[in-house]
């Protein structure tokens, strides 16, 4: 029997303990215990007898190293079957702790070969945890350790667990609203249900684990099978919380080992995910559903799906070195097959001044001065293969895109990305670099095949600046461009600092109601040519942008019976200086009467030129002005004898008719012969008849 009302200011006093400074409250004991060895092990508890109980009251106790520790009032009733924790109030530093349960059969305690079972409810309205962590616990959070051999653990106890509590503090980290219903022994864990708050997510959780014991005391793996979800994972506000709490000066930086501050956890969990909303700037994930493996080095995602936006994105893949990247700032790495049905970068990129003023609409109509500028971050290390349906930027779609993106160091490259734009075919390569947050450029290489002109232009805002012409082109094109130049912040090209060479094949294109060559053609006068719709159905034109200035090599135009060879600059502020060298029928011109002929041999002999040499006058025209207001200066240069198309036909025809002339005498010839021939053998035939007659009437 034991029996006490023992002073524990008393006691400390009379029994001093080294690291003890202060003890004080009272411990009350009444308790009765007779028992055999074998009964206990036979779990023959009714032939224990056990009877009484035990109370604190007031209880203090303070000792170096941790915090303080107040027990206002507990009491435990004991039996042969059980021990009834009815009530058991503490403070613990900061924290709050209150419990009750039963334990079913405590004397298994003193057997190894038994299990302790029992019920515990807790509840708790503020928990301390950082202030529990000695100093050794956290200098130890580092997964560079190897583990050790996981030990057996026989299954001591099993306890189910009613645990909540209100406010946690962890570190960064503030848990609210915790609760959770398992069942834990030594070495598994059953999680009927888990809930808490946390850095703005709520996150939800059941399932099982094995191997604990050795998971917490001996660096072990734990494995087992979870269904985690939320409501809303604010992943900004969790990692703006370690960015925040993990600010160190240089000194500390350096003195700090490459892992330190991550968990030292080691876990093989297969896991089931869903979140409702997933918050991670400038992405608005919705409805997100994935299952695959989780490692403390390493998640294996067999499948997700989740809304992006107002599109869609689903795939598999991995993600490496994560619990580096949240808890360190480290680099992030994956590898993802990628698959949509439609892609949204309006929606990703929009300014949050366009999306204020949109408020829930779909932003499909953006335009680029409505985007942002993204940052890549420079700690990301990506490998994306895709197959993405639709696709849309600014005013641009694009469908069927395949290919493979590559993030790394702040830079984004694709390689051979291909897709269907604007009617025809596209074909990415190049990067984009934001490596200099505050200056973001791009290098990339377009190869565009049988794409609308007009839809082109008026879509691609350098093209539409650079190349107002395109406005009046129906038609389509191929074109390869090679293209480089610092962003903006609505992500287009600074004009002043795009460098761009290329090359443009139309094909069965025109030219229509363009200011300047109707001004050419009424200088003219050329009636056989209609310069409101100039037909330019098969040019090859090679062209460079640099320093806000484009530059038109040698291109050649030919229609009907007119050759062109163009070249020339254009620049930003519409300014336009091209030669054009002409060689126009003489024909195509009129007579002395019309007035281009005569503004020519006017200036012709001023030149000292003889306009009737030859059958097509050779001249240099100089377009200067704005295309809006051109100005147009002729001068011939020269005649050339050629003969027209109109010439041309004519002989060919003549050329025909001899042929056919020809033919018809050789044919009529070889008539003649098959005539002659034939009656020859008539003549032979009526002969051999004859002399036959005769012998037949001399024998008779």
């Amino acid at each position: 029997r034991i029996k006490a009302n023992l002073d524990l200011n008393n006691l400390s006093q009379a029994y001093p303990m080294d690291g003890v400074r202060e003890m004080a409250g009272r411990v009350i004991a009444d308790i009765t215990a007779k028992a055999k060895q074998s009964d206990i092990e036979r779990e023959n508890y009714g032939s224990v007898n056990m009877a009484g109980r035990t109370e604190l009251q007031d209880v203090l106790y303070v000792a170096d190293g941790m915090p303080k520790v107040s027990i206002k009032d507990a009491l435990a009733n004991f039996t042969p079957q059980h021990i009834d924790l009815v009530k058991f109030d503490s403070r613990l530093g900061q924290s709050d702790l209150y419990a009750s349960g039963k334990i079913f059969n405590p004397l298994a305690a003193l057997s190894p070969t038994q299990t302790l079972r029992g019920d515990m409810r807790i509840r708790s309205n503020y928990f301390n945890a950082d202030e529990w962590m000695t100093e050794s616990e956290e200098s130890a959070s580092s997964t560079s350790t190897a583990p050790k051999v996981d030990q057996k653990v026989a299954d001591q106890y099993n306890f189910n667990i009613d645990a909540e509590m209100r406010k946690i503090d962890y570190d960064v980290y503030k848990l609210t609203d915790l609760k959770t219903d398992a069942n834990i022994t030594a070495n598994d864990l059953k999680l009927n249900s888990f809930f808490m708050r946390v850095n703005g997510s709520d996150l939800m959780a059941s399932g099982n684990a094995s191997n604990l014991y050795n998971f917490i005391f001996n660096g072990g793996v734990m494995r087992g099978a979870f269904d985690m979800s939320a409501n809303v994972f604010d992943l900004d506000q969790l990692m703006a919380s370690v960015e925040e709490g993990g600010e160190a000066t240089e000194s500390e930086a350096a003195a700090t080992t490459s892992t330190a501050g991550v968990p030292d956890f080691r876990y093989d969990l297969d896991v089931n995910l869903k979140a409702n909303k997933v918050i991670y700037e400038p992405y608005d994930l919705t409805d997100l559903r994935g299952s695959g493996d989780v490692t403390e080095k390493k998640i294996t995602l067999n499948s997700f799906a989740t809304n992006l936006a107002d599109g869609d994105i689903s795939g598999n893949g991995t993600i490496a070195n994560y619990m580096e990247y949240v808890f360190l700032g480290d680099t992030l790495s994956g590898d993802f097959q990628l698959n949509s049905n439609f892609l949204n970068l309006n929606s990703i990129l929009a300014s949050d001044e366009y999306t204020s003023n949109i408020g829930d609409e779909t932003p499909e109509t953006a335009q680029p001065e409505d985007l942002e500028a993204f940052i890549l971050p420079a700690t990301w290390n990506f490998d994306f293969k895709g197959d993405l349906k639709r696709v849309l930027y600014a005013d641009l779609a694009l469908e069927n895109v395949i290919g493979h993106i590559v993030i790394q160091n702040g830079r984004l490259v694709f390689e051979d990305t291909k897709g269907q734009t604007l009617g025809g075919d596209v074909v990415v390569t190049g990067g984009y670099d934001t490596s200099n947050p505050e200056e973001p450029k791009f290098d990339m290489k377009l190869d565009l095949q049988e794409i609308g002109i007009p839809q082109a232009f008026n879509t691609f805002n350098t093209f539409e600046t650079f190349a107002p012409i395109g406005a009046f082109i129906n038609g389509k094109m191929n074109t390869t461009l090679l293209m480089s130049s610092v962003l903006g912040q609505d992500m287009m090209p600074d004009l002043k600092t795009l460098n761009l060479e290329g090359f443009i094949q139309t094909l069965g294109a025109s030219i229509k109601n363009f200011k300047p060559l109707q001004s050419i053609g009424n200088a003219l006068q050329v009636k056989e040519i209609n310069f409101d719709e100039f037909s330019i159905e098969d040019t090859k034109n090679w062209f460079t942008i640099e320093d806000g200035s484009v530059k038109l090599e040698e291109a050649k135009l030919k229609f009907k019976d007119v050759e062109m060879t163009v070249s020339g600059t254009s620049s930003l502020d519409k300014a336009m200086n091209f030669d054009i060298i002409a060689v126009v029928p003489k024909e195509y011109i009129g007579s002395a009467a019309n007035k281009g002929l005569s503004l020519l041999e006017g200036k012709a002999q001023q030149a000292g030129l003889n306009l009737s040499a030859g059958s097509h006058i050779k001249m240099r025209i100089n377009l200067t002005g704005s295309m809006g207001d051109p100005k147009i200066g002729i001068t011939p240069i020269g005649t050339e004898s050629r003969t027209s198309l109109a010439a041309a036909a004519e002989e060919k025809a003549e050329e025909k008719i001899e042929d056919i002339k020809t033919e018809a005498k050789e044919e009529v010839a070889e008539r003649v012969d098959d005539i002659k021939k034939e009656a020859e053998k008539k003549s032979i035939f009526s002969l051999r008849l004859r002399r036959r007659r005769r012998g037949l009437s001399n024998r008779c």
